[in-house]
């Protein structure tokens, strides 16, 4: 089975994806600090999920000079 990306979600699925990041930066409102933004950077640079035209994770739909920033935000599978 191929593993299913963010192209293949439904809207469903995406918005519920962008309510739990209104929850996230409401639990915890603090920006990511330097050191740990440019781990998660380099985590996402290296993962198969990582659109590097979009600067997008294509497991969540999420666009990663965003989600890098929250800093309740955790990757969708588990990679910081």
């Amino acid at each position: 089975m191929s593993k299913k990306t963010h192209s293949q979600d439904s809207n469903s699925d995406i918005v519920k994806n962008l309510l739990d990041s209104f929850k996230l930066v409401a639990q915890d409102p603090r920006s990511t600090p330097e050191d740990m933004l440019n781990a998660r950077r380099s985590i996402c640079q290296a993962c198969n999920y990582w659109n590097s035209q979009r600067n997008k994770c294509m497991k969540c739909g999420c666009l990663l000079a965003v989600k890098m920033r929250v800093r309740a935000s955790r990757c969708p599978i588990g990679k910081w």
